[in-house]
């Protein structure tokens, strides 16, 4: 049967962060395959032209100044827009807080609800209060007025979807312990997948000057959102033991984030000389990035899954990341990259990044084996088929 899908994203497409590459990603693969999407998605703005996409955009223009209050107004607006509209789908699927309204209203659109959740808001909030209360406090207090909000947003979706995709087996652990396993619909695990023939090893001979490396630098690289659960404090602050052994060291740190936690960065890096602020890199500018490095670093203490470690691994480069949340379903420790203690974050940085660092074999050995694993497990084309073969189930039980 033919497919026809609205694909929900609950944030921009020009946003930074993984959801917004997840949700295009995952919409090209489909289109691939014959289905016909429609990406609905919040613009804060006049939205430019996105005619370049091989599938229809519908920007809805949001102007609530406040994120939950913008929260709340999209997904109302997504509610009224597929009631006026549901004749041209055969199923909605939407990314957890934009599918709120739709899932409370779903017997009024007529159409089957799959909510993909790409973590928890409060599982978020939750381990950077147990792992990083200082910066928690300073930072990110402010989310514990909205917690009970997006606590119920969530186990809400859960419980009204027809069908739920999470994106790792923590996630769904977290899911069903917010929806007091009492989710509405069947549940499925869905990795997210990665471009092979983008992200891959290739040799960027002559690049080092554009990101500010000298050739002979060891570069270490951070790729993603600059906010404290993301850990990159952790990394700035054990840069100098390491250069006592290592002082052509480099730190790369590509991504924004929230503007106090990112003016902190810039105070504590130091010797500045040793660190390269480079901003939000082009998604499409990543794999000189990833190639230019010889460690990729994830010190996060709360992450889903990790977009990152799966371009980086492509890459075919070693990642160390934080035993947290899904990272560990995807990196096997010393076998195709390092899980680090995120209770003793900054020793096992310092011991890591020295031991890949110091011995090239070994760097060799996790790089290769990381390809490997990725290309056998992780593409969006599987990606794309094992969520249209869902979202088919789901069509058969509900017309049955």
């Amino acid at each position: 049967m033919d497919l026809r899908l609205a694909i929900i994203s609950h944030q921009a497409l020009s946003t930074l962060g993984g959801v917004p590459i997840h949700i295009r990603q995952l919409a090209e693969a489909m289109v691939k395959l014959g289905v016909d999407v429609e990406v609905i998605a919040p613009a804060y703005s006049e939205v430019a032209d996105f005619s370049s996409y091989p599938f229809k955009l519908t920007p809805i223009l949001v102007g609530s100044r406040l994120q939950t209050m913008r929260t709340l107004e999209y997904s109302y607006k997504v509610y009224k827009y597929l009631l006026e509209n549901r004749r041209r789908f055969d199923a909605i699927h939407g990314s957890q807080w934009s599918m709120l309204l739709p899932c409370l209203k779903k017997h009024e659109i007529g159409l089957p609800m799959i909510t993909k959740f790409h973590g928890t808001f409060f599982y978020g909030v939750v381990n950077i209060m147990i792992y990083e209360t200082r910066h928690w406090l300073f930072n990110e207090a402010g989310e514990a007025l909205v917690l009970p909000i997006y606590t119920y947003i969530e186990s809400t979706c859960a419980r009204k979807s027809d069908g739920i995709i999470c994106i790792s087996k923590s996630v769904k652990e977290e899911v069903l312990s917010l929806s007091h396993y009492n989710c509405g619909g069947e549940m499925r695990v869905i990795y997210n997948g990665v471009d092979l023939e983008k992200f891959k090893p290739f040799d960027c001979d002559g690049i080092h000057e554009v990101y500010g490396v000298n050739e002979g630098d060891r570069v270490v690289l951070y790729v993603g959102l600059l906010q404290p659960r993301k850990g990159v404090h952790h990394l700035i602050k054990v840069v100098r033991s390491i250069l006592k052994e290592y002082p052509k060291l480099k730190v790369l740190i590509a991504g924004k984030g929230e503007k106090r936690y990112t003016n902190y960065l810039h105070r504590i890096a130091k010797p500045k000389d040793r660190f390269k602020f480079l901003g939000k890199v082009p998604h499409g500018r990543l794999p000189e990035l990833y190639n230019l490095a010889e460690v990729c670093v994830m010190p996060s203490i709360y992450e889903p899954l990790g977009n990152v470690a799966l371009e980086a691994m492509a890459c075919g480069k070693p990642v160390l990341a934080g035993n947290t949340g899904g990272l560990h379903e995807i990196i096997k420790h010393q076998e195709n990259g390092i899980l680090l203690d995120i209770e003793h974050i900054e020793s096992e940085l310092i011991k890591y990044i020295s031991l890949l660092l110091g011995n090239e074999q070994l760097r060799n050995f996790l790089g290769r084996k990381a390809r490997e694993y990725v290309e056998k497990r992780f593409s969006w084309k599987k990606t794309a088929m094992l969520t249209i073969n869902f979202i088919k189930e789901i069509l058969g039980e509900l017309s049955s």
